[in-house]
């Protein structure tokens, strides 16, 4: 079983009980190499300036949840431990201003005026065992 260094995007790195560096495996690997993936914008890389899906770029933008889709499925296709089938299913739902709902878009704009929400549900492909992954884009 692959293992790498415990971090997730934005974080600080994390130590186990023993005060080593916690590393991370399965699932929870997984999880944290899609997040870097969606969230690093291509060119941000110098040795791999192809590699990212720039989600983070989308906020703000024409709403276009079947574009935003089209990019996460094609870049989560791009790492080995997401099964190819079933097939990964992903939301996307605006986020809305303050209190009220939490989901909602600006109508008028068309655009994510706030951020975004996005759920991903998909087969993790060495276990074959169904795994989750939610996360905020916000402005």
């Amino acid at each position: 079983m692959a293992r790498d260094v415990n971090h997730y995007w934005s974080g600080d790195i994390s130590e186990s009980s023993s005060k080593d560096i916690r590393s991370a495996t399965g699932v929870e690997l997984t999880n944290q190499r899609i997040l870097r993936r969606l969230l690093t914008s291509p060119g941000e890389y110098p040795w791999h300036p192809e590699y990212g899906a720039g989600l983070p770029r989308e906020i703000g933008s024409t709403a276009d949840r079947r574009r935003i889709e089209q990019i996460i499925r094609s870049n989560l296709a791009l790492e080995q431990a997401v099964a190819r089938t079933p097939l990964p299913v992903i939301t996307i739902s605006p986020l809305s201003e303050g209190t009220g709902p939490k989901y909602s878009w600006n109508t008028d704009e068309r655009t994510w005026s706030r951020g975004i929400f996005v759920s991903i549900s998909y087969t993790e492909s060495a276990t074959k065992t169904r795994a989750s992954l939610q996360f905020d884009l916000e402005n």
